[in-house]
C-alpha cells in the first residue's frame, strides 16, 4: 500500500477490518448497533475525528541521535521499534501514536515539545 491508502477486507455481517498505510489495524462495524459505520481500534474503542495530529521533529530526532552516538538501527532496538517503522516516523509517513512517543522519550529524556509538534489536520485518535 501507499503511503495514505487503506485497504478493506469486507466480511459477512457488515463487519470488516481496516489495514492502515501505518500498520494498524481498525474494525469498521457498517450499519450495526448506535454508531452504524464507526471506526474502531482492535480493543473495540470507538475512534474520533479530533483535527490534531503529532508529528516527529525529525532534524531534532536525529541531532540528538548524533549526540548520543546512536544509530537508527540502535535506537529502535532500544525503543522496542523496528528499525524501518522508525523511519517511516522519520519520513512523516506514518505518525506516533501515544505508546510511542512514550517510548521515544523514555529513551531519549527530554521533553514532548523538544521532538514533537502537534498540528492541525485530519486524524484519528
Amino acid at each position: 500500500m501507499a503511503g495514505g491508502e487503506v485497504s478493506l477486507n469486507a466480511f459477512p455481517h457488515g463487519v470488516g477490518t481496516l489495514w492502515s498505510a501505518s500498520r494498524s489495524v481498525l474494525r469498521v462495524v457498517s450499519g450495526i448497533g448506535r454508531d452504524g459505520g464507526a471506526l474502531r481500534n482492535q480493543r473495540g474503542t470507538l475512534m474520533r475525528r479530533t483535527g490534531l495530529t503529532v508529528r516527529l521533529k525529525a532534524r531534532a530526532f536525529e541531532e540528538a541521535l548524533v549526540r548520543r552516538n546512536l544509530t537508527k538501527t540502535a535506537f529502535a532496538h532500544l525503543a522496542g521499534l523496528h528499525r524501518t517503522y522508525l523511519s517511516d516516523l522519520l519520513a512523516g509517513r506514518v505518525r506516533p501514536g501515544p505508546r510511542t512517543r512514550q517510548r521515544l522519550l523514555e529513551v531519549l529524556g527530554g521533553e514532548f515539545d523538544r521532538y514533537f509538534e502537534i498540528w492541525r489536520g485530519s486524524g484519528l485518535q
